[in-house]
């Protein structure tokens, strides 16, 4: 399979499904890493920029929480 490293701004373009960027290919490129066609690698600092971005946008708590899981369990950081 492929490696594929993942800008920030793609990450946040499927977490937040972005309309007026690429939210429809970075979902693509998510499930074919949740099908295991794919290894997707991320950045340490797009950890905590996806985070805080994601609670800006008004997910808190458990949700934030949940969203990060579910993101990294498909990326290695």
């Amino acid at each position: 399979y492929m490696t594929v490293f993942v800008d920030t701004n793609v990450l946040l373009d499927w977490l937040l499904d972005r309309t007026d960027t690429y939210a429809e290919e970075a979902t693509q490129l998510f499930v074919a890493a949740e099908k295991g066609r794919i290894k997707v690698l991320i950045s340490a600092g797009s950890v905590y920029t996806v985070a805080y971005v994601l609670h800006r946008a008004g997910k808190r708590g458990p949700k934030l929480r949940q969203a990060m899981l579910d993101f990294l369990r498909l990326a290695e950081v």
